[in-house]
């Protein structure tokens, strides 16, 4: 990357795992899943968990729900880069096209990005 680029957080990023850790899910580069990280303690968790649950339903793409308040959420979180919550994530293959946090998870803003990719 040139001198003074920046690449944007989250687009085209790839999910990698820890020398010696085994992967603890198997994905082949078609796989495409939502995944949404959250906390218990979170009020705008809350206010962005239905409209989530109901764009993983209308697109049809599984929906992976992480509560980074357990250990082993907090874990996968970590793999996948998560600077805060709530993140809405989409996963294809090893890859992470995009990543929305907190007031950006809109209907407009996942459409859009669906449909790029």
């Amino acid at each position: 990357m040139p001198v003074g680029s920046r690449k944007l957080i989250g687009h085209g990023s790839t999910v990698f795992r820890r020398p010696g850790r085994r992967a603890r899910f198997e994905m082949t580069t078609d796989d495409r899943r939502l995944v949404y990280v959250t906390t218990a303690g979170c009020a705008v968790c809350k206010e962005k968990t239905p409209l989530v649950e109901e764009l993983a339903t209308e697109t049809g793409l599984p929906l992976e729900r992480v509560d980074s308040d357990t250990e082993e959420g907090a874990a996968r979180a970590e793999e996948l880069r998560v600077r805060g919550v709530p993140t809405l994530a989409l996963i294809q293959g090893e890859r992470v096209p995009f990543r929305l946090l907190g007031l950006m998870i809109t209907r407009e803003n996942v459409e859009h990005f669906l449909a790029r990719d």
